[in-house]
């Protein structure tokens, strides 16, 4: 355990990993619903799979961090070295192996996140809207889905051209190619947003003047064309949608400038770190880098809280709730019942002669030339009793499987 992370960071690597293994959890649990009420390939579901697979890149990451600590702390210092005479390296992530791959992946899906709430935002806006493009009428599901594999193919493109011999000699053309993507795509959300929630307060505002003239009586024909023209952009607007879509959109800015920035300011971290002559081995920047996993995951546990806590999945959490107890609950009563029947079968068994001891008497009533005969009789209170020839009676018993008590075979 040399090369793990020192003693005083690991409580903060396990709450870490606690926390990233939940968000995890929840990203999928999101998949799995809306995949399940068949929305697989609306931008939502496609949004879960994003942050679930970043999410899982983020997890490999820690436990390859924990368990490798002293060998990143290295290849860090090698890497800064390296990138004086490489000045690309100093806007990477100073990695190289399994650990530059789980930052590729996360990067990769940071840009199909921001890529995809363009085009969600682009779709709510004309649907908002209402945009007459007769030219298009009837190939939207079409659009749709070469959008998509527009955007996955770009994201690639773009993040393996970044790669490329004369793109790595300049600093500037490698962060831009990387992150372009990116930063075009929350330029555009942002405007589309701010339309969509103006158009959502005039009609707001237009259909409560609309309200308050019919109030005083004193609605003309022309507030009728004009409320019957209103009344389908209300349809339209779903105000809880709207809500939670603006949220997410600016928490998903936020976290992708953050990126950004960390990415920019990685080129002075280089600088610093490649005047050093030994690896930072520090517990503060330990604990720091460990932290710095939190945001990442966190996309998965701020998708869930907004689109996965809608009433409709409220409703199937509380039926499943209610049907995982059911089932316990039954099952108790299904092994109290099992519990019972063993009890009343030991019971009956114990009526039973031992074989020897049936042989025994057989053996004597032959040696006496008696015989026996045994006939089982129901009497009227629904009891079986064992008449003998000799007069004597079986025990006065409720039997269930009356031929075990005079050795009988099976019928």
């Amino acid at each position: 355990m040399d090369n793990a992370v020192p003693q005083g960071a690991r409580a903060a690597c396990i709450a870490v990993a606690v926390y990233s293994v939940v968000c995890l959890f929840l990203g999928l649990l999101l998949f799995v619903l809306l995949y399940a009420d068949g929305h697989g390939t609306k931008y939502v579901t496609l949004l879960a799979i994003c942050v679930s697979i970043n999410s899982v890149a983020s997890i490999m990451q820690q436990v390859y961090y924990a368990f490798q600590w002293r060998q990143v702390k290295s290849t860090q210092l090698q890497q800064a070295k390296l990138s004086l005479q490489e000045p690309y390296l100093a806007a990477s992530s100073l990695t190289t192996g399994f650990n530059l791959a789980c930052v590729e992946i996360q990067l990769y899906c940071s840009t199909l996140v921001a890529v995809f709430a363009m085009c969600w935002a682009t779709a709510l806006a004309k649907s908002i809207y209402n945009l007459p493009l007769k030219s298009l009428t009837g190939w939207e599901g079409a659009i749709s889905v070469c959008a998509k594999i527009l955007a996955v193919t770009l994201a690639a493109l773009f993040l393996g051209l970044s790669y490329a011999e004369p793109v790595r000699r300049n600093v500037v053309a490698f962060v831009a190619l990387r992150h372009v993507l990116i930063i075009a795509s929350f330029a555009i959300g942002i405007v589309l947003n701010i339309m969509i929630i103006a158009k959502y307060i005039h009609v707001k505002h237009t259909l409560k003047g609309m309200q308050d003239s019919n109030t005083f009586g004193t609605t003309s024909s022309a507030s009728h064309r004009h409320c019957s023209r209103t009344r389908p952009l209300r349809g339209m607007i779903d105000k809880v949608l709207l809500l939670r879509f603006s949220i997410g959109f600016l928490i998903l800015l936020a976290y992708e400038v953050m990126i950004i920035t960390f990415q920019f300011t990685g080129t002075r971290r280089a600088a610093r770190l490649a005047k050093q002559d030994e690896p930072d081995f520090l517990l503060s920047t330990c604990v720091t880098d460990i932290v710095l996993s939190l945001p990442i995951v966190s996309g998965s546990l701020v998708l869930f809280a907004l689109f996965g806590t809608t009433a409709h999945f409220r409703e199937r959490y509380s039926a499943a709730l209610r049907t995982a107890c059911c089932c316990s609950r039954t099952r108790t009563q299904d092994r109290r019942r099992s519990d019972e029947t063993v009890n009343m079968w030991q019971s009956l068994n114990s009526l039973e002669p031992k074989s020897n001891e049936r042989l025994s008497g057989d053996a004597r009533a032959s040696s006496e030339g008696e015989t026996r005969f045994a006939a089982i009789m129901r009497d009227s209170k629904g009891f079986f009793r064992v008449h003998t020839t000799d007069g004597k009676l079986a025990p006065h018993k409720q039997l269930t499987q009356p031929w075990r008590s005079v050795g009988l075979p099976q019928p």
